[in-house]
């Protein structure tokens, strides 16, 4: 019976989509004026401020645009315009001090910059009481900066650069890229290298370099300022006066013009990386940003390989089987763009059958051009994608200020998404005949142990110079004056509001389904997306009585069909719903999250439902997801991060328990037989069911119209008989003192360093996290100043304690380079015993400055749908009380210094370090033996070998 209603609902949905979509999708395309108003003024010196207002929250973000990108770098200085992006992080001449710490002792989140081909942008969203202090900051580098450079500041994050070329370029896929550019565009194109650069280029930077670049890049009328959220237009336009008004214009500049460089005939390369499967990768050079063509194209690589639903997935991954994962991406920029298709092959599959079937699909493409439903499709998914996009007032304000500095006007991307509507089927399919011109592809294969990549990198000369370069044209600054009259009084800091500020967050809202299922309400009033997470206990720690990875395989395969719907009938009406789908597992739980309009939740819903009660887990259908699975899991075994984490809670718990098995990667590989679907069945018995579901809503809308919806579809699901078999998860802690393993990773310009150990329960006891940040939980922290911005030996630590039940892991991580490892372990274990015995504990100032941030950074914390559905359910896991965000403040008032430091001695000095240690061992065995001399050896697995 309960089937009959929900398959009744969505064969209803099925039979009307076709007629209402114009309903479904018109409405939701409103104006650019009406979805992201914004108002525009120029300063005297030339600065150009943007300003969306939005009094949702008490946040404003903050963005600096400079339109100086790596294309901008003249020949032999590859890699200046990201250097001297970190250099703007340390100190200016009225400030010396580290800009993150003072953004973060804000309250400020998204503290960073970034630099790309176009653009060097620094931003952070900072609540509305810090906004005077955080532009005294971004106006005083800005406009005071170059008595501040140092030689030991340009030495120290030239060191800092380098591990960061080593750490992304040592990734899975990390020099795709920058291959893609050198054989797309011609040589003396901008954007024939990435922001990286070369290393030799970089040695060769010296201080009086650095120095210019910034008097000929870095003055006013180079730069947007963009400023979102709670502002009015009159008081940004004062305060934008007030703190930048009295900066310089700067130079004139030479703009370089969009230089479209088709190929004249196909090339090929190959490429050896740290991946686990083959690739074919395919780009073409394509119109730079806001030409005519860029709405078709984007719509183009959204049919052809957006996701799972498109017509490249459905020929290679589900009928040929030649691949487990397809995509294709458009990435429009300011002077070009590339249009990129990926392939991951299957182990088994020709590659040359792979091309084949890519072109022949192609062709048909061009030929026949999308079908209506395929358009739809593709625009609903672009209207969420832009709602999730936009949820965040920092991504607001990217959308404009990209729209201004690439075509000059801030709703740009809105203007092509309403272009985008208007597309016919046979529009689309003639700018999709840019895909039978010629192409570079790139074969990317799987690296012997010790393969040098950025040798073979230099080898690779890519593309020839092209005789067809456009003139840059020259912009002048000679009618931009400073003003002075409204300058800021540079000899102290504005001062900030509230230490700890009560966050103005709305209360959760409770209620049960007539079986029993909790439904905890997060609202956010005025949103349109509405968020949902399926919530169920167990997690990958209730495996022990399945093969490894079932949790999280079982809750991928919900998707793939339900008695009244096959996978291709669950796929195609999630097209049309527009609605994001995602699952997974943790160690405690799992969940089905759903991102949709507010105005389709109700069919999202019932589509979830009918997938979570009635799962088909078809053999065909289990064994193509396991394919891709597998690709998926054992393409984290060259995740430096993630591989640590899988291995060191194997390490620290003990093989057989629950928690061992943190994440499938490390236990799954080609040779794993697919899972068989009475095992997925007795798994979705045991813990998918109605007595074991939160289910947590996030949005605008009533308690009652959850209840109503979610008990139309779920009203009537009941449980099975006897208890949700939940595992113990008790922890033997170890007695203290330390053990270190290595794992051999031949030829690595890096070692990963982890150390692992336990820490208490999770409570409302904060004290040990805000010592953890402090320490070395945190940019800025002291372990990060010590390694990052003292010594150069390596991009960043990060530090973090597991959310779940019990006593939980506290994992610090580092890379470092490789003729550091010795030292980096020594300066650690130095730092750590220091702390211990209070020689050196942590500062007063330093606690209280994290404190003080993390209290006025909640509500930022939780401003997007997606971060309040991740805390809520966070909070539920660890036991806290639905109060929680709003009695941190006075936590963390409560919490000082000695509270702090007695948090994380008792952790330090009690806990067994696990030391795990990931590099080349043909350089770092000695160093470490003399170090650990019981070290201990793991195969690439994680697995004991001596």
């Amino acid at each position: 019976m309960e089937r009959t209603a929900i398959g009744a609902r969505l064969r209803r949905l099925a039979l009307s989509l076709p007629v209402v979509f114009s309903a479904m999708i018109g409405p939701a395309w409103s104006t650019p004026a009406a979805e992201l108003p914004f108002k525009q003024f120029r300063l005297p010196n030339g600065l150009t401020v943007l300003v969306h207002e939005d009094h949702a929250v008490p946040l404003v973000s903050i963005g600096v645009w400079y339109r100086v990108g790596s294309a901008d770098e003249p020949t032999g200085r590859s890699g200046f315009a990201h250097l001297f992006e970190h250099l703007m992080f340390y100190g200016s001449e009225h400030y010396d001090g580290s800009f993150i710490d003072a953004m973060h002792a804000l309250g400020g989140s998204g503290v960073n910059g970034t630099t790309s081909l176009d653009h060097t942008v620094y931003y952070e969203t900072v609540p509305t009481e810090a906004v005077d202090r955080a532009l005294w900051l971004e106006s005083d580098r800005m406009g005071h900066l170059l008595g501040a450079l140092t030689q030991q500041r340009l030495d120290t994050q030239r060191g800092v650069v380098e591990n960061e070329r080593r750490q992304r370029y040592d990734m899975p896929l990390g020099r795709t890229w920058s291959r893609l550019l050198r054989h797309v565009f011609p040589a003396n194109h901008p954007y024939h290298r990435d922001p990286l650069g070369l290393s030799a280029d970089l040695a060769k930077a010296s201080l009086d370099d650095v120095k210019t670049w910034f008097r000929d890049h870095y003055g006013a009328a180079n730069a947007v300022l963009v400023l979102a959220g709670d502002i009015t237009p009159d008081e940004a336009r004062n305060k934008a006066m007030t703190y930048f008004a009295d900066v310089a214009p700067g130079p004139e500049q030479d703009r370089q013009q969009p230089w479209f460089a088709p190929l004249d005939a196909p090339s090929r390369s190959v490429m050896h990386d740290h991946v686990a499967q083959r690739r074919v990768v395919r780009a073409w050079p394509a119109p730079e940003a806001g030409s005519p063509s860029g709405a078709a194209l984007a719509l183009v690589a959204d049919v052809l390989g957006g996701d799972r639903r498109s017509l490249l997935h459905r020929r290679l991954v589900e009928t040929e089987h030649l691949a487990s994962e397809v995509s294709a991406e458009l990435t429009p920029m300011g002077l070009a763009g590339v249009f990129v298709i990926s392939v991951a092959i299957s182990d088994d599959a020709d590659v040359a059958a792979v091309e084949r079937v890519l072109d022949d699909e192609l062709r048909r493409f061009v030929d026949r051009g999308p079908s209506v439903d395929d358009l739809h499709r593709a625009l609903a998914h672009a209207e969420t994608e832009m709602a999730l996009h936009t949820e965040s007032l920092s991504a607001r304000g990217e959308v404009l200020a990209r729209g201004l500095l690439q075509h000059d006007d801030p709703w740009a991307s809105l203007r092509q998404r309403q272009l985008a509507v208007q597309l016919t089927p046979a529009h689309v399919a003639r700018e999709a005949v840019w895909l039978l011109r010629p192409a570079h592809t790139l074969h990317v294969l799987p690296a012997e142990e010790g393969f040098d990549g950025e040798a073979e990198d230099l080898a690779d000369e890519g593309r020839v110079a092209s005789d067809a370069k456009p003139a840059s044209v020259r912009v002048s600054t000679d009618e931009l004056r400073p003003v002075t009259g409204w300058s800021a009084d540079r000899r102290q800091l504005p001062a900030v509001g509230e230490a700890f500020p009560e966050p103005r967050l709305p209360a959760l809202e409770r209620a049960r389904l007539p079986n029993g299922a909790e439904v905890i309400l997060a609202p956010r009033r005025g949103t349109d997306l509405v968020h949902v997470r399926f919530l169920f206990d167990g997690g990958t720690a209730a495996e022990q009585r399945y093969p490894p990875g079932t949790a999280p395989f079982a809750m991928s395969m919900l998707r793939e069909g339900a008695t009244t719907t096959d996978s291709r009938e669950v796929q195609e009406r999630e097209n049309w719903l527009g609605v994001e789908v995602s699952d997974g597992c943790d160690t405690d739980t799992c969940f089905l999250d759903l991102a949709v309009p507010r105005r389709r939740f109700a069919d999202a819903v019932a589509l979830a439902a009918d997938t979570l009660r009635h799962p088909t887990f078809l053999s065909a259908d289990i064994a193509r997801r396991h394919a891709a699975w597998l690709s998926e899991s054992t393409s984290q075994e060259t995740d430096a991060y993630q591989f640590a984490a899988d291995v060191m809670s194997r390490l620290l718990y003990g093989e057989g328990h629950p928690y061992a098995a943190l994440a499938p990667s490390i236990d799954a590989h080609p040779s794993m037989a697919p899972f068989d679907s009475a095992v997925l069945h007795a798994y979705h018995g045991a813990f998918i069911r109605p007595d074991n579901v939160r289910v947590v809503v996030v949005g605008d809308v009533s308690l009652a119209a959850c209840i109503d919806t979610l008990a139309a579809v779920l009203g009537d699901w009941t449980a099975p008989p006897g208890p949700v078999p939940l595992p113990s998860t008790a922890v033997a802690v170890p007695e203290p003192g330390e053990v270190a393993y290595l794992i051999d990773r031949p030829g690595a310009g890096q070692s990963h360093i982890a150390i692992g150990m336990f820490a208490p329960p999770a409570g409302d006891d904060v004290a040990l996290g805000v010592a953890n940040m402090v320490f070395w939980g945190a940019s800025g922290s002291r372990l990060d100043n010590l390694l990052r911005d003292t010594k150069g030996w390596s991009y960043g630590v990060e530090s973090t304690l597991a959310q779940q039940r019990g006593p939980r892991p506290l994992l610090f991580q580092v890379p470092v380079q490789t003729d550091r490892t010795g030292d980096a372990i020594d300066a650690v274990r130095s730092e750590v015993a220091a702390l211990v015995d209070n020689r050196t504990p942590l500062a007063e100032e330093a606690v209280d400055a994290t404190r003080m941030g993390v209290a006025r950074s909640i509500v930022g914390m939780l401003e997007s749908g997606d971060a309040m559905l991740a805390n809520v359910s966070a909070q539920r896991v660890l036991g806290r009380s639905d109060d929680f965000w709003q009695r941190l403040p006075t936590l963390l008032r409560q919490t000082n210094a000695a509270a702090a430091n007695s948090a994380i001695q008792s952790v330090l000095s009690n806990a067994r370090m696990t030391w795990l240690i990931m590099g080349d061992r043909s350089v770092v065995e000695g160093p470490l033996r003399q170090r650990f001399p019981s070290l201990r050896l793991l195969d690439a697995d994680g697995r004991a070998i001596d």
